[in-house]
């Protein structure tokens, strides 16, 4: 059986804090919950708002 490499990254949108996270998901994308109407989203991490909220990702096996 292969193995599974998980990012899990924090980012800090509004407060103080790490009130959301995300998994990295290649290609300088993440999946994250996004608002009530979007759901479920997967986001480029290119995007300058991501890029200036991110504090880090930990890789679980």
């Amino acid at each position: 059986m292969s193995q599974m490499i998980v990012q899990a990254m924090t980012i800090q949108p509004y407060k103080d804090g790490v009130p959301h996270s995300g998994i990295y998901n290649g290609n300088k994308q993440m999946i994250h919950a996004g608002t009530e109407e979007t759901g479920v989203e997967i986001t480029s991490l290119d995007n300058s708002y991501w890029q200036s909220h991110y504090i880090g990702a930990k890789s679980f096996q």
